[in-house]
């Protein structure tokens, strides 16, 4: 691989910066005609989704309509069809946009994100994949996002584990009223007992700060809990208690994300289980 060499998945991101020419790549490499990049496929104990799989054909997928049903009902309030039908799984991971869907879907479904390079190959927790760095700017600091992936990496695909057991998923958002990215976005997946207890939750949060993250507290605050409006109530608030540089722009101030933030989980929460519960 050229180190210079600037990779093209679907381009819905890449393709405008170039023409703004915030990007001047050297070269560019399509992915677009490498077949073991796309596909997706159902195994004993996960699904794999190949990176160049676009939010279209998970939209329409009936395989995960079945296994991972919070993927395609997902697809479907991410941007517009046209973006769909470019857009790629891999390539939005990748790009780890603050705002982007995908990022806190994977989040919350605990996908792993496989990686191959001049190295070889590796598979990264998606826990692990987003990471938040600050540079000094100014009088104070500037926060910018990356990912783990290297120069020399691209992502090949992308492996969900299926949780056995009565889950329940949801994902909520607002979404920018021009660019359909989420001014606050909500994924949810739980656990529920024969007793109605959630025994597993992962929350994640997309459009707060400069990269995706879980609700960690809210996250402990329901698990061994019988799930319940006021436990619902209590989680959503605790989110908005995440030690997080929230961001603002025109659009949403900081504080005025942190105060939509529970409001956002609490619908998320009630959606999965059962709206009558709040």
């Amino acid at each position: 691989m050229y180190p210079e060499a600037t990779l093209l998945a679907g381009g819905h991101a890449l393709l405008p910066a170039m023409k703004s020419r915030e990007i001047r790549p050297e070269r560019l490499v399509d992915l677009a005609a490498i077949p073991e990049l796309r596909g997706i496929r159902r195994g004993s104990d996960a699904i794999q989704i190949g990176a160049m799989v676009t939010t279209a054909e998970v939209e329409h997928s009936s395989l995960l309509k079945e296994a991972l049903p919070l993927l395609p009902d997902a697809a479907k309030v991410i941007s517009d069809p046209l973006i769909r039908n470019r857009a790629t799984i891999g390539g939005s991971l990748a790009q780890a946009e603050p705002s982007g869907d995908w990022p806190a879907i994977a989040l919350a479904v605990g996908a792993i994100i496989h990686l191959t390079g001049v190295n070889g190959e590796r598979a990264v927790p998606i826990d692990d994949f987003f990471q938040i760095e600050t540079t000094p700017a100014g009088n104070g600091l500037a926060v910018g996002r990356r990912t783990v992936v290297a120069r020399s990496e691209v992502i090949t695909h992308v492996s969900i584990p299926l949780v056995q057991g009565e889950v329940r998923r949801s994902y909520l958002k607002r979404m920018h009223p021009a660019s359909g990215f989420a001014l606050i976005g909500v994924a949810v997946a739980l656990r529920l007992d024969q007793d109605r207890r959630c025994d597993w939750c992962r929350i994640a949060i997309t459009g707060a700060a400069s990269a995706a993250f879980r609700a960690l507290k809210a996250e402990r605050c329901l698990v061994g809990t019988a799930i319940s409006g006021e436990i619902i109530r209590e989680a959503s608030m605790l989110a908005g208690e995440e030690n997080v540089e929230f961001i603002g722009d025109p659009f949403g101030s900081s504080a005025y994300r942190r105060q939509m933030l529970p409001v956002y989980l609490r619908r998320a929460l009630s959606t999965a289980i059962e709206s009558a519960l709040v």
